[in-house]
């Protein structure tokens, strides 16, 4: 599976404003770390190659605070981003990708084995709470604890998605709503 990611962030917090665009990637972009498969081709990012069982992280490096840690107060964000994902003729794309929002803690798996929607591997599956994160995945492959269609699922420190919605990734994106927290509701919509 061949997945390309562009994508644009928008952290509103609410003391000061801090925003960030990328319009395209290429190496010399200190601020996004590339992990496992990933490298930024023809100012896209691909995650993947068309082998079988890999994985790839794309990560923003630089910290946002999205709550006061002295006053409490949360901040919201949006982002927009645009993906493709290319499946080699007569196979099946898995798993899919994720964005997350985690701690500067927080250690990408080093396995590349395609577990986990990159996400998680082994133990921590299904209960990450040593390594916490929240994502919106947008799964393309039925596994044991996913409902029965491809979907869009809010995770929260696992990958069994605690909201989801069903998502044909064939069609486009018409439909999906893009990531989005507002602080003062405490809902990712």
């Amino acid at each position: 599976m061949d997945v390309r990611i562009l994508f644009l962030m928008l952290i509103l917090p609410w003391a000061a404003s801090q925003s960030f665009n990328f319009t395209s990637f290429d190496t010399s972009n200190d601020n996004i770390r590339y992990k496992g498969d990933a490298r930024p081709i023809n100012s896209t990012i691909q995650l993947t190659n068309l082998d079988v069982w890999r994985s790839g992280h794309a990560i923003y490096t630089e910290p946002m605070h999205l709550w006061d840690k002295y006053t409490g107060n949360l901040a919201g964000f949006t982002t927009h981003f645009t993906f493709s994902i290319q499946a080699q003729t007569n196979i099946t794309p898995a798993d899919g990708l994720a964005f997350f929002v985690a701690s500067l803690e927080y250690h990408v798996p080093d396995a590349p084995d395609g577990s986990g929607i990159g996400l998680a591997t082994g133990t921590l599956l299904f209960n990450s709470t040593e390594n916490p994160f929240v994502a919106v995945e947008f799964d393309t492959y039925h596994n044991d604890w996913d409902p029965e269609n491809n979907h869009v699922g809010i995770d929260i420190n696992s990958v069994v998605s605690n909201k989801t919605i069903e998502w044909f990734p064939l069609q486009g994106l018409e439909k999906i709503i893009p990531p989005s927290n507002k602080a003062c509701s405490m809902n990712l919509i």
